[in-house]
């Protein structure tokens, strides 16, 4: 499949699913951007769940933004240079950190 979705189009971003992470470089090599291991990444999350329960619910408070009235993107050239801004992040770091931090005091009480 992999290579049928290359042969079609060069510049599509292929995401492949591995049910072993050793079989995630035979799809690299023949194509795959990336390769997800739902079982690899479902035991880190146990263990993550287990060793760092703060942190974990946090991180994944981030992957629910129907949650928050915070949206995390992969920034662009373009959209960090329409911000206003010149580093990574596109726009008011300083204004993103203030709001992590908010976010970590409301999910994290003390």
């Amino acid at each position: 499949m992999v290579l049928s979705a290359r042969g079609l189009n060069s510049q599509l971003r292929i995401v492949s699913k591995a049910s072993d992470r050793r079989l995630g470089d035979k799809f690299t090599r023949v194509g795959a951007d990336a390769v997800v291991a739902p079982n690899e990444l479902g035991g880190r999350r146990l263990f993550a769940e287990m060793h760092h329960p703060t942190i974990t619910a946090f991180l994944e408070s981030l992957l629910e933004p129907s949650n928050l009235d915070l949206h995390v993107r992969e920034p662009t050239p373009a959209s960090a240079h329409a911000a206003g801004g010149s580093g990574a992040a596109g726009g008011d770091s300083a204004a993103l950190r203030r709001r992590a931090a908010r976010v970590r005091q409301s999910r994290c009480p003390a």
